[in-house]
């Protein structure tokens, strides 16, 4: 058996091996540049270097700037992330909600005017702002008086 045959033999075998045991040579490939992290910046640009003009690595490099940018799956994954970071912070949340409610805080009355029309809460003006605020307090002195009157 000549070299070259020995050397097909030991690539099939490890082409055969890879295809069998995927992640486990994964992880290991993972584990190891991890540790190895200045070869692996070397052994990259290298590579990089070397295949700059082959249109193939480039083709291959659009496709995968464009696959991390819009594709709908990473939305997903961002809606879920942000649904379950919001779940996992509720109390937080209800409780800032609350100072905002009681402090009538700029963005707490900017919500309640935008709830009801189209409008953005970076249209609403700073005008528009103060007299919301004080139609707020005017609604919550009545309520308060209609409740000591009916506890009387």
């Amino acid at each position: 058996m000549t070299e070259e045959e020995k050397k097909e033999r030991k690539a099939d075998y490890d082409r055969k091996y890879r295809k069998a045991n995927l992640n486990k040579v994964t992880a290991y490939i993972k584990k190891w540049a991890l540790a190895n992290k200045d070869k692996t910046s070397a052994n990259n640009k290298r590579y990089m270097d070397k295949n700059a003009n082959n249109p193939e690595y480039r083709a291959r490099l659009r496709r995968n700037d464009t696959k991390s940018r819009n594709v709908p799956c990473n939305k997903k994954k961002k809606a879920l992330r942000q649904k379950t970071h919001r779940l996992d912070n509720l109390a937080e949340y209800r409780r800032k909600e609350k100072e905002d409610r009681d402090a009538l805080t700029d963005t707490y009355v900017k919500k309640r005017i935008t709830e009801t029309n189209s409008l953005s809460m970076s249209d609403i003006p700073q005008l528009l702002i103060k007299a919301k605020r004080a139609h707020l307090k005017g609604t919550r002195l009545i309520k308060e008086q209609e409740n000591e009157r009916q506890k009387d």
